[in-house]
């Protein structure tokens, strides 16, 4: 996992951004987040994994960090 920019936040996160878990595996892609912009709400998102398997749901206390390009 490379440092991949600046800090970044839900309103920077796009669908297809990389999840990586906290020992820098690649854990899947982001499939659709769950914001209000205009309340200021981030609940999460749901992750597509990278192995086969079903969506999950991320929820924006479980992210460590959100970067412009990859999300820990």
């Amino acid at each position: 996992m490379a440092d991949l920019g600046e800090p970044g936040s839900y309103l920077t996160l796009e669908r297809k951004t990389p999840v990586f878990s906290s020992d820098g595996e690649e854990v899947g892609r982001v499939e659709r987040i769950a914001e209000a912009p205009d309340a200021d709400i981030f609940d999460g998102f749901v992750l597509r994994p990278a192995a086969a398997g079903a969506d999950r749901y991320v929820k924006a206390e479980q992210i460590d960090e959100m970067r412009k390009l990859e999300v820990i």
